[in-house]
């Protein structure tokens, strides 16, 4: 089973495309308008969500400042911007997301769908990372 992508953005129209749009097989999906409804889920334990794609600019906070408050999240964070790439550039640099997008590019389902399967691919990966590095430290040592 895959797990969850996320995607948070303002814009319900843009949602709704989305949601239209995206082969099943790729999900399952979940779609967010509220970036602080978002965070309440991402900090939730156990939460399968394996890909977010998150909206720099919303209301009440950016998508950024989301991804600030879940530093440690296994996730892969994509931030879409409409304009600004320098700030996902920053972003970039500061660990603070894996990728990021325009939602403005002609291409850009064509690179949510390859993000995706490359986001749930680099999410087991860490996972599994992080159980082998647990079961390390349970191993007594003599």
């Amino acid at each position: 089973m895959n797990p969850v992508t996320l995607f948070v953005d303002d814009q319900e129209d843009f949602l709704s495309a989305l949601s239209f749009t995206l082969p099943p097989e790729k999900g399952p999906y979940l779609f967010m308008t509220d970036p602080l409804e978002s965070l309440k889920c991402l900090q939730e334990k156990n939460n399968n969500i394996g890909v977010i794609f998150m909206d720099y600019m919303m209301p009440v906070m950016t998508g950024l400042e989301v991804f600030e408050q879940i530093p440690s999240l296994h996730a892969e964070r994509i931030l879409l911007t409409g304009k600004d790439e320098e700030i996902a550039i920053q972003a970039l640099n500061r660990g603070l997301i894996h990728r990021y997008m325009s939602k403005r590019d002609p291409q850009v389902i064509q690179n949510m769908l390859e993000s995706i399967e490359i986001g749930q691919k680099n999410y087991f990966e860490r996972c599994q990372s992080m159980l082998k590095s647990k079961d390390a430290k349970s191993v007594p040592r003599n």
